[in-house]
Formats: structure tokens, C-alpha cells, sequence
């Protein structure tokens, strides 16, 4: 999604400063001005996350999760690696979404091992349960935050996470991603309630 700057449009004639009748000058605003808009982009690329990949933490997610600890507020941090990255390519921004939501079940997966009943110290050293799905989970594990995202992404995790999505589609492109995007941002603004209601004025 391509947002366009605030402007000031001045009509030809004003600049050829013509003799004829002008039209009074036009101002186009960047809704991001009154409005915040990222938890209706936020909506649209959660929605086409779903559609490439059905299966994952965020299959049954309506909203990105919150939670009273920064570290674990999906939504917070998210929100702020658009803003500080300054992402512009869709692909990029699903991707980072992916990625955010996988690190967000590491650190669920290590609250959930502090309560595990078969928790004991491991001969190498630290505590983590030693049956069921958490076996082998460290409680200390915690999810990335958004300063090591927008730090790491460029030279790291950027081009990690298109490796990734490459494995699982030898043909992928990160088209297919803006596609998607594009396909999920005109559906959801079919809707104009829906849209008003996800706007944060």
C-alpha cells in the first residue's frame, strides 16, 4: 500500500500565472493525519498472511495480540517496526508480521514451560520441562523485541525470513506476497464501517 504525502496542488494557471478564471487551490491530506491507519494495514496483512499460509499461530487471529508486557504485545511492537523501519513494500511488512508471530509463540511456549509439572535442571545446565510439547523449552526464552527487528532486518532477518517462505514454495516471489496484499486491501475496503471502525482517530 502506497501512502501518498500531504500536498499542496496549486493549478497551472496559478503557476503560469494565467489572466484566466482560477480555481481555488486544492489541498490533499495523507489520512495518516488525521487518522492512524495502521491498525486497519495491520488488518489487511494479517488477512493476507492467512490466505498464503493457512497454518500458524495466526490462523484464528481477527487482531494482532496485546498483552500488558511490552515484550509480549504483538500489536505494540509490530506497529512500531513499520513505523521506525519506514516499510513501504507489503512483502516486507507480512513477512515482518510472520516473523513477529512465530517469535510471539517462543515466548508463550516459555511461559507456559515455568508451570510445567516435569520441569527439572538438565544435565548441560538450566531448567526446562522434560516431557509433552514443551520438553526442552527454556522459561527464559523470550521473543524478539522490536529494537532487535529493526536493528537485524536488513542484514539478517530480512532475508532470513524470504529463505524461509522460498523453502516452503521453490517459486516464490515476494509478488505473490504484494498480490495477496493487494487482493486483501480491496476486499477490506469494500467495507466502509468496517474501515471507519478500525481507524484510530
Amino acid at each position: 500500500m502506497t501512502r501518498c504525502h500531504a500536498m499542496l496542488l496549486l493549478p497551472a494557471a496559478v503557476c503560469a500565472l494565467s489572466l484566466q478564471t482560477q480555481a481555488p487551490p486544492r489541498v490533499v491530506v495523507d489520512l495518516d493525519v488525521v487518522a492512524d491507519t495502521l491498525p486497519l494495514e495491520s488488518e489487511v496483512y494479517l488477512s493476507a498472511l492467512q490466505s498464503l499460509r493457512p497454518e500458524g499461530p495466526w490462523r484464528d487471529q481477527k487482531n494482532l495480540p496485546e498483552h500488558r508486557w511490552r515484550t509480549f504485545d504483538l500489536a505494540r511492537k509490530y506497529h512500531r517496526v513499520l513505523r521506525e523501519l519506514r516499510v513501504v513494500r507489503p512483502a516486507d511488512a507480512c513477512m515482518m508480521l510472520r516473523l513477529l508471530f512465530e517469535e510471539d509463540e517462543v515466548g508463550r511456549r516459555a511461559i507456559a514451560a515455568r508451570q510445567d509439572p516435569s520441569g527439572t535442571k538438565w544435565k548441560g545446565g538450566g531448567w526446562a520441562p522434560t516431557e509433552g510439547e514443551l520438553q526442552g523449552v527454556r522459561p527464559g526464552t523470550r521473543p524478539l523485541t522490536a529494537g532487535e527487528v529493526v536493528e537485524n532486518w536488513d542484514e539478517v532477518l530480512g532475508p532470513r525470513c524470504f529463505a524461509r517462505w522460498r523453502s516452503e514454495d521453490a517459486d516464490f516471489q515476494l509478488g505473490d506476497i504484494d498480490d495477496a496484499v493487494a487482493t486483501a486491501a480491496a476486499q477490506r475496503l469494500e467495507d466502509a464501517a468496517a474501515v471507519a471502525d478500525a481507524l484510530a482517530w
